[in-house]
């Protein structure tokens, strides 16, 4: 787990959410959503030698009542996350293309997206 897939994860939430603030924002009690956590475990959970400890991969929750399957989302890896967040922006993206005939972020057709937009950046 590096800084740059931390920054990666939190930067596709981060249009993800956006994106769908604009168009379907309805925020009443969802104080929590967005919250990513990192949960690493304990010494005897992680094998217990020095080894095991330090390299060990955090598991991430992630909490979500808007996308994704459930309300909390745990996910094996960092890597995970990072594949099911992408998911799901494609998914919603999916959805605002059956809304519009146009991309209402930039105005460009969908089929003929560039990543000059937050859409067609989370369409990729």
């Amino acid at each position: 787990m590096t800084l740059t897939e931390i920054q990666q994860l939190r930067d596709v939430l981060g249009k993800l959410h956006s994106v769908w603030s604009r168009y379907d924002g309805d925020w009443h009690h969802k104080r929590a959503e967005g919250v990513v956590e990192f949960h690493y475990p304990n010494w005897f959970e992680s094998g217990g030698t020095y080894e095991k400890y330090v390299t060990v991969e955090p598991t991430v929750g992630i909490y979500s009542y808007i996308f994704g399957e459930s309300r909390w989302h745990e996910f094996d890896s960092l890597s995970d996350a990072i594949v099911a967040v992408k998911r799901w922006a494609k998914e919603y993206c999916s959805l605002l293309q059956e809304d519009y005939n146009l991309c209402p972020e930039c105005g460009r057709e969908f089929n003929n997206h560039t990543e000059v937009c937050m859409v067609g950046e989370l369409m990729r």
